[in-house]
């Protein structure tokens, strides 16, 4: 899935139109550069695709562009991996090229015990990420633990009692997710975590070059 849009301050990619296409196994040997063509443009190249965008309205005009390429799996768990380019402006017939780019992969063997309050990464991606966030999300909030690259096992500390533990759904433990963060390079990882000067989340996407996301195994 290829989604276009604008960036909007506190809300993040706001789509304003998205393509879709699939990868042409047959010969064995997947990769981008056979990607099925648009019925709605079918004299374009293998490997290209039209990204039906709308023109900025409605107040979102002068915001800055992103599209985001999405490549899903199912399995792992809530498997995807991205790609991020952003742009001032985006005029009509404008190529947006990725081929300087990689998907980033998973991390297979990743897993949280419960019990020990253990996170352990698997084996490392053949592109190594800038940094990886732990993710848990319940009704009490998110929780989200930045990680460098080559980490061993950490334990995460228990919560003050007086503060409720998003770890936990009463006596459940929550799967989290594990994010790889590719990031620009002229972003900083330091920045990304600052509580003074980091960017609010919605400018995250803007700082980001690649990612992936999938569930963790609880043990």
């Amino acid at each position: 899935l290829v989604f276009g849009g604008v960036i909007a301050p506190e809300v993040g990619l706001l789509p304003l139109g998205f393509s879709a296409a699939s990868i042409d196994d047959s010969s064995g040997t997947p990769s981008p550069t056979c990607l099925t063509y648009d019925p709605l443009n079918p004299t374009q190249a293998d490997g290209q695709m039209a990204l039906h965008l709308a023109p900025a309205h409605g107040g979102l005009e002068g915001l800055p562009y992103g599209v985001l390429v999405l490549a899903g799996l199912g399995e792992p768990q809530g498997a995807v991996s991205g790609l991020v380019q952003t742009f001032g402006d985006l005029p009509y017939g404008t190529p947006v090229m990725f081929g300087g780019q990689s998907f980033l992969g998973f991390t297979p063997g990743t897993t949280y015990a419960g019990g020990s309050r253990t996170f352990t990464l698997g084996s490392a991606l053949p592109t190594a990420p800038t940094l990886y966030r732990l993710r848990f999300a319940s009704s009490a909030g998110e929780w989200a633990i930045q990680i460098p690259p080559g980490t061993g096992p950490i334990v995460l500390p228990v919560p003050p009692s007086a503060y409720g533990d998003r770890t936990m759904t009463g006596t459940s433990v929550i799967a989290p997710t594990v994010e790889a963060l590719q990031l620009q390079p002229s972003a900083s990882s330091t920045a990304l975590v600052s509580f003074v000067n980091g960017p609010m989340a919605f400018e995250l996407l803007q700082e980001i070059q690649a990612f992936s996301t999938v569930g963790v195994t609880v043990q």
